[in-house]
């Protein structure tokens, strides 16, 4: 599922081509398939969130604990505003990925009202890269 879940990703610029876009939301919204699988799927699907049933995936991805860190991911990558609000709620989440995407996000969608939190960050170890990336 992993090794899949990554195939999924890589395939995100050939998202626009039909039967690839159709197999990766085959996955993504299938309950039964892999969790890790289908987190990589919707990250592969991420520039198609205008589709309402990608933006679905992503929520409901979201909605499952296991599954929140690619959620985040895929809503930050595709830069698409309805996601926007997800990230500043997860910016001291105890689940160091999930957290780690919220501070990516933060940055993708331009949060300067975060920009405090984001700072504090440049001192923790673990999480320094992405807050500078987030903060600058």
């Amino acid at each position: 599922p992993k090794v899949r879940a990554r195939c999924w990703e890589a395939l995100s610029d050939a998202s626009e081509r039909a039967e690839i876009r159709a197999a990766m939301l085959s996955v993504a919204g299938n309950p039964q398939a892999p969790i890790e699988e289908r987190g990589g799927a919707a990250v592969g699907l991420s520039f198609e969130t205008a589709e309402p049933k990608v933006a679905a995936c992503i929520r409901e991805l979201y909605e499952n604990p296991a599954a929140r860190a690619k959620a985040l991911e895929a809503m930050w990558r595709s830069t698409d505003r309805q996601f926007a609000n997800y990230m500043p709620r997860h910016l001291d989440d105890s689940d160091p990925a999930v957290k780690r995407q919220a501070i990516l996000g933060a940055g993708y969608f331009n949060f300067a009202s975060e920009a405090g939190k984001l700072k504090q960050l440049l001192n923790d170890d673990d999480f320094r890269d992405e807050a500078l990336f987030a903060y600058a």
